[in-house]
């Protein structure tokens, strides 16, 4: 298989992070109708990615805002500097999406010190 395409890679992440009636769905239709020329294997590796990458960085948040005791701005300079070094292709919008969706579940879920 090709190498995954950056901006489908964000296109991807930005559904599968979408709330409401396709809130934790899987992306392929959607991302199908944005890039009817993708193959189905092409399709099922970008959900793969983009929920490896959402799960991954979701997880960063409490160690990042537990170790500067709840510091917001320093604790997203962290995470910034982390995700973007193992996925420099995020975008600056999803980077933030990922770290307010992350603190929410991090929070909801009792992690943040």
């Amino acid at each position: 298989m090709a190498e995954l395409d950056p901006a489908i890679l964000n296109a991807g992440l930005d559904l599968a992070m979408e709330f409401g009636p396709n809130w934790m769905q899987p992306i392929q239709a959607r991302l199908a109708a944005r890039h009817p020329r993708l193959s189905t294997e092409a399709l099922d590796a970008y959900e793969a990615a983009c929920r490896e990458t959402m799960t991954w960085a979701h997880l960063r948040v409490p160690e990042h805002w537990n170790a500067v005791g709840g510091d917001e701005a320093e604790a997203f300079r962290r995470f910034k500097v982390q995700v973007l070094t193992a996925y420099p292709w995020i975008s600056g919008k999803n980077l933030k999406r990922l770290w307010t969706q992350g603190r929410y579940y991090a929070s909801k879920d009792g992690l943040l010190e």
